[in-house]
């Protein structure tokens, strides 16, 4: 937790409100300890800056911290996780892909994806796919 203190003032530019994609990925790699970590980057930020804090700058990192509480309340937890779009074996047969290592990271991209409301069917799934596989040709991966 203290490790990822920081995470939450770190996942957007200058106290703006941080991205869906940002917020799910948050709530993903910190999971039970999630919230605590929010209230303790709260806790550094006035620490931090002391007497002396600006209340706008305040105001901006308490609206950036519940704009995360927020947002992570409405994402499907871990334990709760939405409908799986695709499956592995739906991207090898449906897009004529290899198996391999590039299908768990599609199907990442494709978690994070409907967890940011971009996506929600299958169909839209296999688009993102296809997109995410000609964006890796393009960059020679």
């Amino acid at each position: 937790m203290i490790e990822e203190h920081l995470r939450p003032t770190n996942m957007s530019y200058n106290l703006d409100l941080p991205t869906p994609r940002a917020i799910y990925r948050y709530y993903r790699d910190l999971e039970d300890v999630a919230i605590d970590t929010l209230y303790l980057a709260m806790a550094d930020y006035l620490a931090a800056k002391g007497p002396e804090i600006a209340p706008d700058n305040w105001a901006k990192h308490a609206k950036m911290i519940a704009h995360i509480l927020q947002t992570g309340s409405i994402q499907p937890q871990n334990d709760t996780k939405p409908t799986r779009l695709l499956t592995g074996t739906d991207i090898i047969n449906e897009l004529g892909i290899q198996p391999g290592p590039q299908i768990g990271a599609i199907l990442e991209h494709i978690n994070e994806s409907q967890a940011a409301g971009i996506i929600q069917t299958k169909e839209d799934a296999l688009t993102l796919a296809g997109q995410y596989i000609s964006n890796l040709h393009l960059r020679g991966n």
